[in-house]
């Protein structure tokens, strides 16, 4: 079984840089950000209290050398010579937080980059690499599509962790219209895909940088109702294995890699810079699925690192 035609390499490798000081900030409250859009949106406190508790899982990727702070907290660092800013991920909210802080405004994405960012993250930008899913700019269009498929998943274009998520059977309630107009008129759509029978969710970690997307590795990962709960730490051999042994067809996973491989080479490549992870899924039938692409760090990433760095910690599980 091909994997993907670019070299695997240790994930802090990829992203070290001993010539800057590196501050990272741990933003996980970046994709309901990225969603709302607007610099001056305050994220759940929720979220917050988790950016504070968390920042140290930033440190298992770019090591114990690199500061680690919530970006609330970023006042805190001194700021004595060279250094750059890398956050969990980027979005308005987050540059207007650390840009009010004191970071120099060469440290940051500029408007420009992050609107591209955006706009990558917008799940209609992936749409060629999931069959059956659409993006759907009208409620007939919408019952249409329920028509034809009985079981479908509605999903906000931008947002992440489970949230903007509904399922649907049959028929939608009151609410659910109610939720896809508001988000058709916010987001320009909804997207709609045919709800499959789920048997194992896994994901493809990669950095890209200035020339080339290079993929660091495998993250096999648990969810309920579409959140994520936990990865369990398996190495690439292992996880390629079981995705082996739950497809029908193999070959149509390498075709479906290659049609991922030339994506990011066409559309990624020179619009975005960083990591990145690949969700896909199994279902019942041996059939395998791109659920969506995050430009961001994430869960799967470090887990993979965390294994990486612990060994001896393979085939348990690892929750933040």
């Amino acid at each position: 079984m091909s994997i993907c035609s670019v070299r695997v390499l240790p994930c802090r490798k990829l992203l070290s840089n001993r010539l800057l000081k590196t501050i990272c900030i741990f933003n996980p409250e970046h994709d309901i950000c990225l969603a709302n859009g607007d610099k001056n949106f305050v994220p759940p406190m929720s979220a917050l209290r988790f950016a504070q508790e968390g920042a140290s899982l930033m440190q298992l990727l770019y090591g114990k050398d690199a500061v680690a702070v919530a970006a609330s907290e970023f006042h805190t660092v001194p700021l004595d010579g060279p250094y750059r800013v890398i956050p969990w991920g980027w979005d308005a909210v987050v540059k207007q937080q650390l840009f009010k802080q004191g970071a120099a405004e060469s440290a940051l994405l500029s408007d420009a980059e992050i609107d591209t960012l955006r706009n990558l993250q917008h799940r209609t930008s992936v749409l060629s690499l999931q069959d059956g899913a659409e993006a759907i700019d009208a409620i007939p269009t919408l019952h249409d599509y329920l028509g034809r498929y009985h079981r479908i998943v509605l999903k906000a274009p931008w947002s992440g962790s489970g949230r903007g998520v509904r399922w649907v059977t049959d028929c939608f309630s009151q609410q659910d219209l109610y939720w896809a107009e508001k988000v058709i008129k916010e987001q320009r759509c909804v997207i709609a895909e045919p709800r499959r029978n789920v048997v194992m969710d896994f994901a493809m970690e990669y950095v890209t940088n200035v020339s080339d997307v290079q993929f660091v590795g495998y993250s096999f990962f648990k969810t309920q109702s579409g959140v994520y709960r936990y990865n369990m730490l398996w190495n690439d051999d292992r996880i390629q294995q079981e995705i082996v042994s739950h497809l029908a067809d193999v070959s149509l996973w390498n075709a479906l890699q290659e049609r991922l491989n030339r994506w990011l080479q066409q559309q990624v490549l020179g619009k975005y810079r960083g990591p990145l992870g690949v969700d896909f899924f199994i279902d019942a039938d041996g059939k395998v699925y791109l659920g969506e692409v995050n430009f961001r760090h994430t869960m799967g990433l470090v887990a993979h690192e965390y294994l990486r760095q612990h060994p001896e910690s393979v085939g348990t599980l690892w929750r933040p």
